[in-house]
Protein backbone atom coordinates (compact mmCIF):
# COMPACT_ATOMS: atom_id res chain seq x y z
CA UNK A 1 0.00 0.00 0.00
CA UNK A 2 1.67 3.49 -0.80
CA UNK A 3 1.86 5.86 1.76
CA UNK A 4 0.27 9.76 1.37
CA UNK A 5 4.23 10.85 1.07
CA UNK A 6 4.31 8.85 -2.19
CA UNK A 7 1.36 9.14 -3.83
CA UNK A 8 2.22 13.03 -3.05
CA UNK A 9 5.45 12.44 -4.74
CA UNK A 10 3.93 10.29 -8.04
CA UNK A 11 1.53 13.28 -8.32
CA UNK A 12 4.09 15.85 -8.09
CA UNK A 13 6.39 14.20 -10.36
CA UNK A 14 3.83 12.42 -12.97
CA UNK A 15 0.47 13.74 -12.21
CA UNK A 16 -2.06 15.28 -14.81
CA UNK A 17 -3.09 18.29 -12.18
CA UNK A 18 -1.03 21.05 -11.06
CA UNK A 19 -2.34 21.42 -7.12
CA UNK A 20 -0.14 24.22 -6.61
CA UNK A 21 -1.90 26.56 -9.61
CA UNK A 22 -5.62 27.03 -10.31
CA UNK A 23 -6.98 28.47 -13.14
CA UNK A 24 -10.80 29.24 -14.03
CA UNK A 25 -13.37 28.82 -16.15
CA UNK A 26 -17.37 30.42 -16.55
CA UNK A 27 -19.18 27.36 -15.86
CA UNK A 28 -22.98 27.22 -14.73
CA UNK A 29 -23.64 24.72 -11.60
CA UNK A 30 -27.84 23.67 -12.09
CA UNK A 31 -30.24 21.41 -10.85
CA UNK A 32 -33.47 20.73 -11.48
CA UNK A 33 -36.28 18.55 -9.77
CA UNK A 34 -39.83 17.99 -10.80
CA UNK A 35 -42.54 20.18 -8.87
CA UNK A 36 -45.38 18.06 -7.05
CA UNK A 37 -48.41 18.82 -8.20
CA UNK A 38 -50.09 18.26 -5.08
CA UNK A 39 -48.12 21.19 -3.64
CA UNK A 40 -45.14 21.25 -1.14
CA UNK A 41 -43.69 22.47 2.00
CA UNK A 42 -40.14 21.69 1.31
CA UNK A 43 -37.94 20.97 -2.19
CA UNK A 44 -34.63 20.27 -2.28
CA UNK A 45 -31.96 21.30 -5.23
CA UNK A 46 -28.75 19.77 -5.67
CA UNK A 47 -29.41 16.50 -4.23
CA UNK A 48 -29.82 13.98 -6.58
CA UNK A 49 -26.89 14.14 -9.10
CA UNK A 50 -26.91 12.76 -12.68
CA UNK A 51 -27.67 8.95 -12.80
CA UNK A 52 -29.96 9.31 -9.49
CA UNK A 53 -33.78 8.84 -9.94
CA UNK A 54 -36.40 12.52 -9.40
CA UNK A 55 -38.50 10.57 -6.58
CA UNK A 56 -41.40 12.85 -7.97
CA UNK A 57 -40.60 12.03 -11.87
CA UNK A 58 -39.54 9.01 -11.58
CA UNK A 59 -36.61 9.61 -14.21
CA UNK A 60 -33.19 9.14 -14.29
CA UNK A 61 -31.78 12.56 -14.02
CA UNK A 62 -29.07 13.32 -17.25
CA UNK A 63 -26.91 16.38 -18.26
CA UNK A 64 -30.24 17.69 -19.11
CA UNK A 65 -31.47 18.30 -15.42
CA UNK A 66 -28.49 18.73 -13.85
CA UNK A 67 -24.79 19.52 -13.96
CA UNK A 68 -24.09 17.81 -10.37
CA UNK A 69 -22.27 14.23 -10.53
CA UNK A 70 -22.40 14.07 -6.61
CA UNK A 71 -24.72 15.43 -4.16
CA UNK A 72 -24.45 18.55 -2.29
CA UNK A 73 -20.55 18.59 -2.86
CA UNK A 74 -18.83 19.77 -6.01
CA UNK A 75 -15.91 17.26 -5.45
CA UNK A 76 -12.25 18.72 -6.33
CA UNK A 77 -13.21 21.75 -7.73
CA UNK A 78 -14.48 24.85 -6.08
CA UNK A 79 -17.17 27.50 -7.06
CA UNK A 80 -17.18 31.14 -7.61
CA UNK A 81 -20.80 32.15 -7.48
CA UNK A 82 -21.41 35.55 -9.19
CA UNK A 83 -25.19 35.19 -9.60
CA UNK A 84 -27.94 32.95 -8.59
CA UNK A 85 -31.09 32.06 -11.22
CA UNK A 86 -34.33 30.33 -10.13
CA UNK A 87 -36.38 28.62 -13.21
CA UNK A 88 -39.99 27.86 -12.20
CA UNK A 89 -39.81 25.31 -15.33
CA UNK A 90 -43.22 24.66 -17.66
CA UNK A 91 -42.02 21.22 -19.31
CA UNK A 92 -42.63 21.28 -23.43
CA UNK A 93 -45.62 20.12 -24.94
CA UNK A 94 -44.26 17.10 -25.89
CA UNK A 95 -42.98 16.05 -22.08
CA UNK A 96 -46.33 17.20 -20.66
CA UNK A 97 -48.66 13.85 -19.23
CA UNK A 98 -51.54 11.97 -21.54
CA UNK A 99 -54.29 14.50 -21.38
CA UNK A 100 -52.26 17.64 -21.92
CA UNK A 101 -49.89 16.26 -24.50
CA UNK A 102 -52.72 15.40 -26.49
CA UNK A 103 -54.88 18.61 -26.56
CA UNK A 104 -54.07 20.54 -29.62
CA UNK A 105 -55.64 23.78 -27.98
CA UNK A 106 -54.05 23.57 -24.92
CA UNK A 107 -51.28 26.49 -25.56
CA UNK A 108 -53.79 29.24 -25.92
CA UNK A 109 -56.98 27.69 -23.79
CA UNK A 110 -56.74 25.06 -21.08
CA UNK A 111 -52.93 25.94 -20.00
CA UNK A 112 -54.55 29.30 -18.77
CA UNK A 113 -56.35 27.25 -16.08
CA UNK A 114 -53.22 27.28 -14.25
CA UNK A 115 -51.33 30.69 -14.38
CA UNK A 116 -53.07 32.20 -11.42
CA UNK A 117 -51.40 29.01 -9.41
CA UNK A 118 -48.33 29.25 -11.66
CA UNK A 119 -48.07 33.13 -10.75
CA UNK A 120 -48.62 32.11 -7.43
CA UNK A 121 -45.32 29.64 -7.25
CA UNK A 122 -43.69 32.45 -8.89
CA UNK A 123 -45.16 35.14 -6.29
CA UNK A 124 -44.16 32.27 -2.88
CA UNK A 125 -41.23 30.36 -1.27
CA UNK A 126 -38.44 30.87 0.35
CA UNK A 127 -34.77 29.92 -1.10
CA UNK A 128 -32.24 28.70 1.68
CA UNK A 129 -28.49 28.16 0.78
CA UNK A 130 -26.53 26.06 3.59
CA UNK A 131 -22.62 25.69 3.09
CA UNK A 132 -21.32 23.00 5.98
CA UNK A 133 -24.28 23.18 7.63
CA UNK A 134 -24.37 27.22 8.21
CA UNK A 135 -27.20 28.95 6.55
CA UNK A 136 -25.44 32.12 3.62
CA UNK A 137 -28.66 32.84 1.80
CA UNK A 138 -32.53 33.70 2.30
CA UNK A 139 -34.26 35.03 0.10
CA UNK A 140 -38.13 35.21 -0.14
CA UNK A 141 -39.99 35.21 -3.44
CA UNK A 142 -36.94 33.57 -5.06
CA UNK A 143 -38.96 33.49 -8.51
CA UNK A 144 -39.45 37.27 -8.55
CA UNK A 145 -35.81 38.11 -7.10
CA UNK A 146 -33.85 35.77 -8.85
CA UNK A 147 -35.08 34.95 -12.52
CA UNK A 148 -33.49 33.07 -14.86
CA UNK A 149 -32.66 35.81 -16.97
CA UNK A 150 -32.86 33.74 -19.84
CA UNK A 151 -36.12 32.66 -22.33
CA UNK A 152 -38.63 34.44 -24.96
CA UNK A 153 -40.12 37.53 -23.64
CA UNK A 154 -43.80 37.34 -23.95
CA UNK A 155 -45.43 41.04 -24.43
CA UNK A 156 -48.63 39.65 -25.52
CA UNK A 157 -50.06 36.34 -25.48
CA UNK A 158 -52.25 35.47 -28.32
CA UNK A 159 -56.03 37.28 -28.25
CA UNK A 160 -57.69 37.19 -24.63
CA UNK A 161 -61.19 36.51 -24.50
CA UNK A 162 -63.60 35.01 -22.57
CA UNK A 163 -65.78 31.99 -22.17
CA UNK A 164 -68.24 31.25 -19.55
CA UNK A 165 -66.13 32.16 -16.23
CA UNK A 166 -62.87 31.58 -17.79
CA UNK A 167 -60.25 34.06 -19.32
CA UNK A 168 -58.19 32.65 -22.07
CA UNK A 169 -54.89 33.26 -23.13
CA UNK A 170 -53.38 34.39 -20.19
CA UNK A 171 -49.32 33.73 -19.61
CA UNK A 172 -47.44 34.55 -17.08
CA UNK A 173 -43.89 34.69 -16.49
CA UNK A 174 -40.36 35.13 -14.97
CA UNK A 175 -38.40 37.84 -16.21
CA UNK A 176 -35.92 36.63 -18.97
CA UNK A 177 -33.83 40.23 -18.60
CA UNK A 178 -30.38 39.47 -17.83
CA UNK A 179 -30.24 43.13 -15.93
CA UNK A 180 -32.96 41.64 -13.96
CA UNK A 181 -30.75 38.61 -12.64
CA UNK A 182 -29.28 38.32 -8.75
CA UNK A 183 -26.11 39.49 -8.62
CA UNK A 184 -23.70 38.30 -5.57
CA UNK A 185 -21.38 41.84 -4.74
CA UNK A 186 -19.54 40.18 -3.11
CA UNK A 187 -19.39 36.98 -4.84
CA UNK A 188 -19.74 33.54 -2.65
CA UNK A 189 -16.90 30.83 -3.14
CA UNK A 190 -17.69 27.36 -1.94
CA UNK A 191 -14.43 25.46 -1.62
CA UNK A 192 -13.40 21.95 -3.14
CA UNK A 193 -14.91 18.91 -1.43
CA UNK A 194 -16.87 21.05 0.77
CA UNK A 195 -20.71 20.13 0.98
CA UNK A 196 -24.04 22.51 0.86
CA UNK A 197 -27.94 22.29 0.78
CA UNK A 198 -30.12 24.30 -1.41
CA UNK A 199 -33.94 24.05 -0.35
CA UNK A 200 -37.33 25.84 -1.42
CA UNK A 201 -39.19 25.98 1.47
CA UNK A 202 -42.59 27.03 2.08
CA UNK A 203 -43.07 28.77 5.52
CA UNK A 204 -46.47 30.12 4.90
CA UNK A 205 -48.29 26.75 4.28
CA UNK A 206 -48.29 24.31 1.23
CA UNK A 207 -46.98 25.73 -2.15
CA UNK A 208 -49.60 25.51 -5.09
CA UNK A 209 -51.66 22.81 -5.95
CA UNK A 210 -51.72 21.67 -9.64
CA UNK A 211 -53.38 18.63 -9.71
CA UNK A 212 -55.65 18.09 -12.75
CA UNK A 213 -55.67 21.73 -13.36
CA UNK A 214 -54.76 21.25 -17.38
CA UNK A 215 -57.60 18.91 -19.77
CA UNK A 216 -58.11 16.91 -16.34
CA UNK A 217 -54.39 16.51 -15.72
CA UNK A 218 -51.74 17.79 -13.37
CA UNK A 219 -48.91 19.64 -15.75
CA UNK A 220 -45.18 18.97 -15.58
CA UNK A 221 -43.50 21.50 -14.10
CA UNK A 222 -39.57 21.34 -13.09
CA UNK A 223 -37.85 23.64 -10.22
CA UNK A 224 -34.66 24.89 -11.18
CA UNK A 225 -31.71 26.83 -9.41
CA UNK A 226 -28.56 27.97 -11.18
CA UNK A 227 -24.90 28.50 -9.72
CA UNK A 228 -23.52 31.30 -12.03
CA UNK A 229 -20.42 31.92 -12.09
CA UNK A 230 -17.01 30.51 -12.29
CA UNK A 231 -15.52 26.61 -12.07
CA UNK A 232 -12.08 27.07 -10.35
CA UNK A 233 -10.04 23.75 -10.52
CA UNK A 234 -6.39 23.20 -10.59
CA UNK A 235 -4.34 23.95 -13.90
CA UNK A 236 -2.98 20.87 -15.83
Amino acid sequence: MLSVNAIAALQGKYGSAIWTAWSNLRWPQYDYARYTPAGITSLSLFAVPQGGVDPVSTLTKTAEQTSMTTSGNFGQVGQLITQIRTHAFILPLARQPSGIVDDADVLWTTFSNMMSKYLELLRRGVLQIFINSKEFFTISEPFQRCPPGFGVRIQQHGASYLSGFTKFSIWSQQSPRSEDVFDLNPPQFIEPNNTFQVQLNYYDGTGPVFTNLVSSASPAIDIGVIFDGYLIRPSS
